[in-house]
Parts: C-alpha cells; structure tokens; sequence
C-alpha cells in the first residue's frame, strides 16, 4: 500500500480506502506534521506543540528528547579537624605551677575557628594536671617531681564551628634537673651559741650522751667532735663537773658566762674527769672534747652545794663561871 501526507485516496489490499486523522502524521512517515494537534508527531518530526519520539517540539517532549532540566547543586560537606599538634611535651622538674608547657594547633579544612578543651577519656588519666589557657595554651597546675612521677596523660579535643571534633592524647615528660648536694651539716651542739642548755642548776643535774661517732641521719660522714652545754647556777658556792663511764680518752673543759675559760680536767685513758671549784651566781658552759678521734658514751654530772651563811650569828649555849 501507498500513504501519502494526509492522502484520502489511499487503500488496502482490499481496496478500500484508508483514512487518516489530521492531526497525526501516517505510519512510517516522518518529517512532516499535522494541522497541530497536541502532542502528536511524526517518529522523527515533531509538530508545532509536540515532539515525536526522536524529537521535541517547541513546548513538549517527546519520548526521547525533552525541555529545559534543573542542575542539582550539591550540599556542602563539614570535614572535620585534622593534625592536632602540641608544640613541646616536656617540663622541667621543681618549676612552680602555672608554667606553659606548649602550644596547641589544629586544621581545619574547611577554614573555620577551632576551639580546645580538656576532655575525660582514655588517654586523660592526669588530665588535673593540667589546663588549657588562652584557647591554645597548655599549662601545668602543678610543680612536678621526676623522683615521684616521670610522665603524665592529658586528652585534648579541638572542635570546628560545626561541632566536628578530633581528640589526641597527649604524654608530657618530666625532665630531671640535677639537685645541688645537700649541704654539709653541722654538728648541732659544737659552739658556744648552739649550746645544749640544761637549765638552772639547784643541786644537781646529769646527762648522758657521746662524742666522737658520726651524726646520725646526716647526708654526709660527719663527725660529733665537741659537745657544748650551758646552765645557769642560781646561787653562789661550790661548783663541781663531772665526766665519767668513759670507753675512750675525752676532756673536759669549765668556762663562765663572758666565754673565759676557768678550769680544764686532762686525764688520759678512761679516767674520769672531774673540776671543782667556787663559783658566783651566773650563767657558765661545759665543753667535752674526744681525744683525736676517740669515740665513747659518757655521763655528765653537774653538782653545786650552796656556799655557808657568813653572816652574824648568835652565841653558844655557854654559861659562865
């Protein structure tokens, strides 16, 4: 059969004629279009209002073409801070608190503020220790001891505007610092001025100590070489000092309270030693010194017997003759 555009003359096998409607194009034709039917085309022409399935007219689409399609925009994406850094892990023994450690930094990739805190966690075991000043600044709350504690754990988390978040552990190490020896100590009791005072003497007092051994609980080997002692003798009369239960050779030395030697007692050996004299009112020292490096106990004994009223007295029972 023969179709032509828009023909009415045109049959079947049978001869009988074939109608098309106007406003679509016959089967199989194309390029040509209807009176403008809408929506109608040929498979590859379009009519005025209409595409064909390969074409578009000027207000539609066809199967497969179209008009004008919105571009999706894409939805900005908040990327989360990245290479959290501090700028020094150290801190120096025995510094007082309040010392800055380092400095804190971060990246944003997107450009935005970021903020530092200290957060609980793992990682965070010591986080009193510390604090975050001025933003950024990491600072100690406290004076460290290398001998007690050599490292401390701190959690730091930096944060966007958007509320993205990093967190780091952070270790800071306790740098030793070397201490000055301890200073030599000094025998407690070896001048006049720091003296072991024994008070006021009424009628006796005693003592037991030693010399000549190193002193205890001291950094360093030193040597107790002489004792000092004061007292007061409330009293004039007669004095008397004492040194005995001696192991080794030791002296014994009497002197007032001007700092003038009054008497000295020198025996060799164990002997005990021992000073005895008149003595006023007043305040007065007793020195025991080892001989050379003689180590012995020994037990100090302080004796006064008040001297006689010389005052008038009465007469005796006598009668006369």
């Amino acid at each position: 059969m023969t179709a032509g555009n828009n023909s009415h003359d045109a049959k079947d096998r049978f001869g009988v004629p074939i109608r098309y409607p106007k406003q679509s194009g016959g089967p199989g034709g194309g390029g040509g279009g209807g009176d403008g039917g809408p929506g109608g085309g040929g498979n590859n022409g379009g009519g005025n209002n209409g595409g064909g399935n390969n074409g578009g007219g000027n207000n539609g689409g066809g199967n497969n073409g179209g008009g004008n399609t919105p571009i999706p925009v894409p939805v900005p994406v908040n990327r989360p801070p990245i290479q959290l850094s501090l700028s020094d892990r150290t801190i120096r023994e025995n510094l007082p608190r309040n010392r800055v450690i380092g400095a804190l930094s971060a990246i944003d990739p997107d450009g935005g503020d970021l903020n530092y805190s200290i957060v609980a966690g793992a990682g965070g075991e010591n986080n009193a220790a510390f604090e975050i000043r001025d933003n950024n600044k990491l600072f100690a709350r406290r004076s460290f001891d290398f001998e007690k504690k050599r490292s401390y754990k701190v959690l730091v988390q930096v944060s966007d505007s958007n509320g993205a978040t990093l967190r780091q552990s952070f270790t800071i190490r306790v740098q030793n610092r070397p201490e000055p020896p301890p200073s030599r100590p000094e025998d407690p009791d070896r001048t006049f001025d720091t003296a072991v005072d024994l008070g006021s003497l009424d009628t006796s007092l005693f003592r037991r100590d030693r010399t000549g051994f190193p002193l205890r609980r001291a950094a360093r080997n030193v040597v107790d070489r002489t004792d000092y002692y004061s007292f007061n003798v409330k009293t004039p009369g007669q004095l008397t000092v004492r040194l005995s239960q001696l192991r080794a050779d030791a002296n014994l030395e009497l002197w007032n309270g001007a700092r003038d030697l009054l008497r000295t007692s020198r025996r060799k050996g164990r002997q005990a030693e021992s000073i005895t004299l008149d003595v006023a009112a007043g305040d007065f020292y007793v020195k025991v010194v080892p001989v050379g490096k003689a180590q012995t106990p020994y037990v100090l004994s302080l004796g006064t017997i008040p001297a006689p009223d010389r005052g008038g007295g009465g007469g005796g029972d006598g009668g006369g003759g």
